[in-house]
């Protein structure tokens, strides 16, 4: 009788103890990154770009890494702005009265592949709040395991991770103090944008077969990727803030009777225009009238004239190759017109106070064959072969010479760790240069 009442009190007392580490790893949180868990999650963050879009969007953003034997969740900064992961964490059941605690904990680590590059090195930085709103000194995260501690005033706390060109995996929150729960609150959440597919040749479904439709159909905050192909149009963005930007390598706008793209509907800071060759317009390839959009990573070329500004107008201008326009790179309504243009390369005889710009021949790879990438003896993108060449006895002076705080983005290695000037500049289709490969 004895034995069966001690076999009755251990099998108790095991099941007891097997739900109390049940319920004490049910109370924590944990993400390899094996799956979207981080995008679902994460109480607001920067856009998680999408994996069938290989040109990243023009803005901060996160990816996850590699394949299946790959994983982590790298962090990518743009024009100076880093990337952002924020966490809201929900401390509960504590005894009354205490204050609840807990431990952050991941790996973090600096790789150097092609795919983040690491000159400059990279960098990680973590704060912690408990409003979300007044944030702790930003601590900066070297490679390797971290366990950053986390105290749940009010029952919250946030953890904010800024970087770039850095990945973190294995990440674990849990309670230390006896008796608290914890869970993820991603309430906050921003919505992510909505994607818009445009593709003249129709071989992505669903798609828009114009850049223009794709441009009605979006709304404030959206991203239209414009896969490659020549799409002869007058696009007008209608004052949207959106991001129009090619998906692969660069596409291109011809409007043979008039401007490619145009502004004049009050269009402001967020109204992005990236990585397009414009070229074969009647009169202009942009025309901006009492608007201020960003113009990023363009090739204008072989137009009347490359950006005309009216009304006003104060375009935000950079990286861009503005070169070999019958009636010049820059008209305005005034002679003196303040241009805000940085990290491009112009004709000779237009002079800008911006910082960066040059004034010579950008060597594109075959110009009678319009052929708009840059010559390079390191490596350059052969559009209609779907190959990369090497050899080029000139090397383009546009190389490695946008603006230092983009980086390279998705260039492959050498990169010399900056953007290049032009349409390809920041994608897997911009010519590589001598390096470093690495720091």
């Amino acid at each position: 009788m004895n034995f069966v009442r001690y076999t009755l009190f251990t099998f108790v007392f095991l099941m007891l103890a097997a739900g109390s580490v049940r319920a004490q790893s049910a109370s924590g949180y944990t993400d390899d990154f094996s799956t979207d868990k981080a995008r679902q999650d994460c109480h607001s963050s920067s856009i998680f770009w999408p994996d069938d879009i290989e040109t990243p969007p023009a803005r901060p953003y996160l990816t996850y890494l590699g394949t299946d034997d790959a994983r982590g969740l790298v962090f990518m900064n743009y024009g100076g702005e880093l990337a952002q992961l924020v966490y809201r964490f929900v401390a509960g059941a504590a005894p009354a009265g205490t204050t609840a605690r807990g431990t952050f904990g991941l790996e973090v680590a600096f790789p150097c592949n092609a795919q983040i590059g690491q000159f400059p090195a990279g960098q990680l930085l973590c704060s912690t709040s408990a409003d979300g709103v007044a944030w702790s000194v930003s601590q900066s995260l070297s490679g390797g395991h971290h366990s950053i501690p986390l105290q749940f005033t009010g029952g919250t706390c946030y953890v904010k991770l800024t970087g770039t060109r850095a990945v973190i995996d294995d990440v674990r929150v849990s309670p230390s103090t006896t008796g608290a729960t914890l869970r993820v609150s991603p309430a906050g959440v921003t919505a992510a944008p909505t994607i818009h597919h445009v593709d003249v040749m129709r071989d992505r479904w669903p798609s828009y077969a114009t850049i223009q439709a794709g441009v009605d159909a979006a709304r404030n905050g959206d991203i239209v990727v414009v896969w490659p192909g020549v799409y002869e149009e007058q696009v007008r963005f209608k004052g949207r803030a959106i991001t129009v930007q090619s998906a692969a390598d660069a596409a291109v706008i011809m409007a043979p009777g008039g401007y490619a793209v145009s502004f004049y509907d009050a269009e402001g800071p967020k109204s992005i225009l990236a990585n397009f060759v414009i070229a074969g317009c009647g009169v202009a390839g942009i025309f901006c009238d009492g608007s201020a959009p960003t113009l990023r990573n363009l090739t204008i070329t072989g137009n009347k004239a490359g950006i005309t500004a009216y009304g006003g107008a104060n375009p935000y201008i950079t990286n861009c190759i503005i070169w070999g326009n019958i009636n010049g790179p820059l008209s305005a309504w005034k002679a003196n017109y303040n241009w805000r243009i940085y990290y491009s390369c112009l004709d000779p005889g237009y002079a800008t106070k911006g910082a960066g710009n040059i004034h010579v021949n950008p060597q594109f790879a075959n110009l009678q064959n319009a052929d708009f990438h840059l010559k390079s003896p390191w490596g350059r993108y052969v559009a209609w072969a779907r190959m990369w060449v090497f050899g080029d006895d000139e090397t383009s002076p546009c190389l490695d010479a946008g603006d230092p705080a983009d980086g390279p983005r998705a260039e492959w290695m050498p990169n010399g760790g900056r953007i290049n000037m032009g349409a390809c500049g920041g994608t897997p289709y911009a010519s590589r240069s001598s390096g470093p490969d690495c720091p």
